[in-house]
């Protein structure tokens, strides 16, 4: 609860100081307008004499030492995928926007805005309290049906005590007597006096 009310009172100081993104977004945005002056645009249009195939609304995006990023604004799509995985514009997409002279809020998928963490965070949930509930002092397992089929055969696992099944190890210590002969160290398969 204390996670909800701390949203909502974040969104309500957001709305205050007459922001409409979230806190968040609001830093996601002013870092990628800070990251975004280090790129260069070209835009689609201009490419077209170097065989890339790119739309009007596409732009190849390019820092200094950096990879080449393409950027499709109508998709809302970058080759970093950071636009399309997160929702807010990226640095390259930003430095689009900036060269169209379009604002990267305009962008921002809505449950970004303030007015819908507010919806969201509105009603908080009030607990309950125990203290009212009735106390019952037997406590009753729930009833076991039997299940249908055989039985599974119960054998007891290796370091459980016993002579149960295990590995190669314990199976070495267990003595074989013949049931022909008497003898211990082998069984009546191979019994040497071979009478069976």
């Amino acid at each position: 609860m204390t996670q909800r009310t701390t949203r909502f009172q974040t969104a309500q100081l957001a709305v205050e100081k007459g922001r409409q993104l979230s806190n968040y977004c609001h830093i996601q945005l002013r870092d990628g307008i800070a990251e975004s002056k280090k790129y260069r645009v070209t835009p689609g249009g201009q490419l077209a004499g170097e065989g890339l195939q790119l739309q009007p609304t596409e732009a190849e995006v390019q820092g200094v030492n950096t990879p080449t990023y393409i950027v499709n604004i109508p998709n809302r799509g970058c080759t970093c995928t950071h636009f399309q995985e997160n929702g807010i514009p990226c640095a390259h997409a930003i430095a689009f926007l900036i060269w169209r002279k379009e604002r990267p809020e305009p962008f921002v998928p809505e449950w970004f805005q303030t007015r819908n963490i507010l919806e969201a965070y509105r009603d908080n949930l009030r607990p309950i309290r125990t203290h009212d509930l009735a106390v019952t002092e037997t406590v009753i397992p729930p009833p076991v049906k039997k299940a249908t089929g055989r039985a599974k055969k119960k054998r007891m696992e290796a370091g459980q005590g016993g002579q149960g099944r295990g590995n190669d190890q314990d199976r070495s210590k267990i003595l074989h007597r013949c049931t022909v002969c008497g003898k211990t160290g082998h069984n009546r398969r191979k019994c040497p006096d071979g009478r069976y």
